[in-house]
């Protein structure tokens, strides 16, 4: 089995002159090596990526900024002290403080 991250092969389209690169094990071909990678790890179960804030890891880095923004909730309620991640959330609890 090819390492995390190691291009098995490249292929090069005749017609268009595009790089694709390849994983042998699936036969499977990517426009990108970071698409190439991150379908690995997805298969590998490999995780690297981990949370500075909790046990939670991802074999991707965006994986990993999504879940961040659960530590960092934008919309905080000016009038306690909960904060939530989405907007639709904050709307409920807001009309909590008027009734």
């Amino acid at each position: 089995m090819a390492s995390t991250g190691e291009i098995d092969y490249v292929k090069q389209l005749t017609y268009t002159g595009e790089l694709l690169y390849g994983y042998s094990q699936t036969g499977e071909t990517f426009p990108y090596k970071s698409d190439l990678k991150n379908h690995q790890q997805a298969r590998t179960e490999e995780k690297p990526h981990q949370c500075s804030q909790c046990d939670k890891t991802y074999s991707c880095d965006s994986d990993l900024l999504i879940h961040l923004k659960t530590h960092m909730p934008p919309y905080q309620c000016s009038q306690c002290d909960k904060a939530y991640s989405h907007i639709s959330s904050f709307k409920v609890h807001l009309r909590s403080h008027t009734g």
